[in-house]
């Protein structure tokens, strides 16, 4: 037989109570002869040997029941034959240390309870079991077996992550170390507010030798929390002096409606705009700002809500680079074109004009959108350059010259099916796809119905494909689009020349080709997700062979990045950030910000109602306020063996109900 906690025995001191007192009711009397008492001395003598015998069993039942409790609190097992050493015991335990678990519980934040608990039940441990810790972070060190002492050092480093991670990534963790000893019994201990999206699934299966002990903490007020979930702009391009409306979505996570949540947008640390928001309760909340970056450059914003505590997610970052001037070339033979051009004669764009014999390769490759109107076939390494400009995600006009089949010679090329003969017949265009991406918001919507272009030469279109954005009818467009790699292939159907038709001198033109300019690629992601592996944000930035850096606290951090498009894509997938923005450089220049958000599952502070029933077989819940839970998990975590203390228990028990029987016997009467 072993015991659990033998330091418990002192207890045993307990026993000299009984003993004393039963020395002292058996002192030898004063012995007082009275001559008419002389007939007792012998009935006496016949009783004094029962007596004694009375008070040495009433001392024995007493002494047997104490001892049997004390020994019941040392926790005594019994191995078995088969059973596992203590050295061989391997205890894997997870303290959940995200951002949730600074709430405050009953005594102190959550994380410090965690922390408080573990080091009391290693520092209870003996020596020769292995213990690995893990939290959110994933740290390397975390993938080894330490003593209780070396895992107890690790648990006084443990701080707030703003990792987020689910159950099933804890438990593979888990299992990367375990299964090197796969014929071991495993123990995890699972310290965590368990959230309910720290479940991925809706159960958690566990192999024979593995067994699951949690430890649920609880905020000692009412869960009640928003956050701001994402944002999304009106249109996409930073353009200084352009106005820009931001639509926020705030999410309540609450049952209750939260009324007057203040709303303020920070530009460059500078605040901007401010707005009171009532918040539906378990919905998401929708609120509008405006601002106009003043000037060019790169800009980090912040969004902050006054909601009170949780605090952690009450502030969303992000950040954008206003556009430089937009490189714009237009290939045609034509001296005098009739497109109109003049709009891209101002501080926005860039436009240079060539024959499409004679190129600036280097202009074509910076360039965001081609305008090609020509009675030229284009050469092969042509074609080629303008597919590798489309693969890159920027855009392409084509206009036709006078020749249609050369036109449609052309357009064959980017997969467009167009026909090569002009159609001469007068046609006005009845519809606008004002729903389009490139032409949503642009006119502001009229009751009356608007006076659209016509035409008097055209084109058949064969293309079923493509998305229509000026028609006469479905079967007749007259301005339409197609997707081509990452970019975007726009055509006309008829003639702009101002002789057979005014498409050229309608103002429905001019928005097309300036968005056609603006909106080359997808649109820029201006944010981070912590933990989302997959999420990037997008820098503008030349392409060198130098890295890009970010400046954290810690120092220089460099990013995962790749070049797509005109654009950098960085992400933290295997790092993990604050919440917060962070400078982008390169070579000691500062370029732009990377703003990192948290994880959105970490705001929801639902509860799970039922831990124990997401695991197979069931869990064991842990109560932090029970010291037998404490013990039986000690004992628990040294053996794997038939606990004893029970027995003892019911041993203590049966030895008081005997004393008791005997002290109403007749024989204790007699």
């Amino acid at each position: 037989m072993n015991f659990g906690f033998p330091q418990f025995f002192w207890a045993l001191l307990a026993l000299s109570i009984p003993i004393l007192i039963h020395l002292f009711n058996l002192r030898r009397p004063k012995t007082v002869f009275f001559s008419n008492t002389r007939f007792l001395k012998q009935l006496d003598e016949q009783r004094k040997s029962v007596k004694r015998l009375r008070y040495w069993l009433i001392l024995s039942l007493r002494s047997l029941a104490l001892a049997a409790l004390v020994t019941a609190f040392t926790l005594p097992y019994q191995k078995e034959e088969n059973q596992i050493d203590a050295r061989e015991t391997f205890l894997h335990i997870y303290i959940d240390n995200s951002l949730s678990m600074q709430r405050e519980g009953n005594e102190g934040n959550l994380l410090n309870q965690a922390r408080l608990y573990t080091k009391d039940l290693l520092n209870s441990l003996g020596d020769g079991i292995q213990v690995q810790l893990i939290a959110n972070d994933f740290k390397p060190r975390y993938q080894a077996y330490y003593s209780n002492l070396e895992a107890g050092d690790l648990v006084r480093e443990i701080s707030l992550s703003s990792s987020h991670r689910s159950l099933e990534e804890v438990l593979q963790r888990f299992r990367n170390l375990s299964e090197r000893n796969p014929n071991a019994k495993h123990q995890y201990l699972l310290i965590s507010d368990f959230q309910n999206s720290i479940f991925n699934t809706d159960s958690l299966s566990l192999a024979a030798n593995e067994s699951v002990q949690v430890l649920k903490l609880k905020d000692s007020r009412a869960l009640q929390n928003a956050a701001i979930d994402s944002i999304q702009f009106a249109a996409p391009v930073f353009v200084p002096g352009l106005d820009q409306e931001l639509s926020v979505f705030v999410r309540n996570y609450s049952n209750q409606k939260l009324q007057s949540v203040n709303l303020a947008f920070y530009l460059n640390d500078t605040l901007r705009n401010t707005q009171v928001i009532d918040l539906e309760p378990n919905m998401l909340n929708e609120a509008k700002l405006s601002f106009s970056p003043p000037k060019a450059g790169s800009y980090q914003a912040r969004l902050e809500i006054d909601k009170g505590a949780p605090d952690f997610d009450n502030n969303f970052y992000f950040s954008f680079q206003t556009l430089k001037k937009q490189k714009v070339y237009l290939l045609s033979e034509f001296e005098n074109s009739d497109l109109p051009l003049k709009i891209f004669d101002n501080d926005y764009f860039q436009l240079v004009q060539d024959e499409p014999e004679n190129l600036d390769y280097d202009y074509l490759k910076d360039c965001r959108l081609i305008l090609l109107q020509s009675d030229m076939e284009l050469s092969e390494s042509l074609n080629q350059q303008l597919k590798k400009h489309l693969q890159k995600g920027k855009n392409i006009w084509f206009f036709p010259g006078s020749d249609a089949q050369v036109y449609q010679s052309n357009l064959s090329q980017f997969g467009v099916e167009i026909g090569k003969t002009w159609i001469e017949d007068s046609i006005m265009a009845q519809d606008l796809n004002s729903q389009d991406p490139f032409l949503a918001k642009t006119f502001i919507p009229s009751r009356q119905k608007p006076i659209l272009p016509y035409s008097k030469s055209y084109l058949k279109s064969k293309d079923q494909s493509a998305i229509s954005l000026l028609e006469v009818n479905p079967n007749l467009p007259l301005l339409s689009r197609i997707t081509y790699g990452e970019g975007q292939v726009f055509y006309a159907s008829t003639s702009i020349a101002a002789e057979h038709s005014n498409i050229s001198s309608h103002p429905i033109l001019i928005p097309l080709l300036a968005n056609a300019s603006f909106f080359a690629g997808d649109a820029p992601k201006s944010y981070i997700r912590s933990g989302v592996r997959e999420d990037f944000q997008s820098i503008e930035a030349p392409q060198l062979e130098e890295a890009l850096v970010l400046n954290t606290k810690e120092g220089e951090l460099i990013p995962l990045q790749q070049f797509k498009g005109d654009r950098y894509q960085l992400s933290l997938y295997g790092k993990e950030l604050d919440a917060g923005s962070y400078r982008v450089s390169r070579n000691g220049e500062d370029l732009a910000w990377l703003s990192v958000n948290c994880n959105p599952r970490e705001s929801d502070l639902l509860e799970v109602e039922n831990v124990a029933d997401r695991f197979m077989p069931s869990a064991k819940v842990l109560d932090i306020e029970s010291k037998a839970d404490s013990n039986n998990l000690r004992a628990g975590i040294l053996n794997e063996s038939n606990p004893l203390w029970p027995w003892f228990l019911a041993l203590a028990l049966l030895f008081l109900i005997l004393e008791m029987l005997f002290l109403k016997s007749k024989f204790h009467r007699s």
